[in-house]
């Protein structure tokens, strides 16, 4: 998770990017969203309508 209040950005990790490794979440690390968007867009349809 990131915030950035009044311009000063703070980033909170949680969790490991890699099973197999263990390496952790960083600020920098990828993340596919899936279906994740479709709720988004409904949202957004239904706010319109």
């Amino acid at each position: 998770m990131a915030v950035t209040p009044d311009g000063n950005r703070y980033y909170f990790n949680y969790g490991i990017a890699s099973k197999g490794s263990g390496q952790p979440v960083s600020e920098d690390t990828l993340f596919e969203i899936g279906s994740v968007s479709k709720t988004f867009t409904a949202t957004l349809a239904a706010h319109a309508i």
